[in-house]
């Protein structure tokens, strides 16, 4: 968090010794601001990538953002290819397979829930609310753009790659005379 009623510094929470003001942040780690207070602006700038997005998991706790700012998929068209081929760990038990959770209060003010996905193993093979095992958002745009996800990893996917989710050809480059 930001610390208040001092010299602004971002510190890790639990350690507030610990200026993190210099710490860079890696490409695809997510971020999660809780305010307390006021409203939170964020200006977005830069480049968007033109290249597949090449983003190693560990195993365990993960906050990831996405490669890209759009809207994507688990794995539909254009989505992120999180499903067995690229390692990710199916299984008909939460507490044993690959888990993403979602944060509420991105969409809805005051909330501070989380609606949690799990992937099932084959003959499935597809992305379904933990405890709803009957409804596939393989191709449900849930990875907003420039928001962040939880990711509960069974395995480390140190090569793991978010294909490229648009044509770079495909659009019109406008030069300025």
């Amino acid at each position: 968090p930001l610390q208040a009623n001092t010299i602004d510094r971002w510190i890790e929470i639990g350690q507030p010794s610990v200026d993190l003001n210099g710490m860079a942040i890696a490409p695809g780690t997510g971020m999660l601001f809780d305010r307390f207070v006021g409203t939170l602006t964020k200006l977005h700038g830069g480049c968007v990538r033109e290249n597949d997005f090449i983003r190693p998991i560990v195993a365990g706790n993960n906050l990831l953002s996405g490669g890209f700012p759009l809207n994507q998929s688990a794995d539909g068209v254009n989505g992120r290819a999180m499903n067995a081929a690229t390692g990710f760990i199916g299984g008909t038990d939460a507490g044993l397979a690959d888990v993403f959770s979602i944060f509420e209060g991105d969409a809805t003010v005051g909330s501070n829930e989380f609606t949690g996905y799990v992937l099932l193993p084959s003959p499935f093979s597809y992305w379904a609310p933990v405890g709803d095992p009957a409804t596939n958002v393989n191709e449900e745009l849930l990875f907003m753009g420039c928001r962040s996800v939880f990711l509960l990893s069974q395995t480390e996917k140190a090569a793991y790659v978010s294909p490229l989710p648009w044509n770079p050809d495909a659009i019109e480059v406008q030069v300025p005379e």
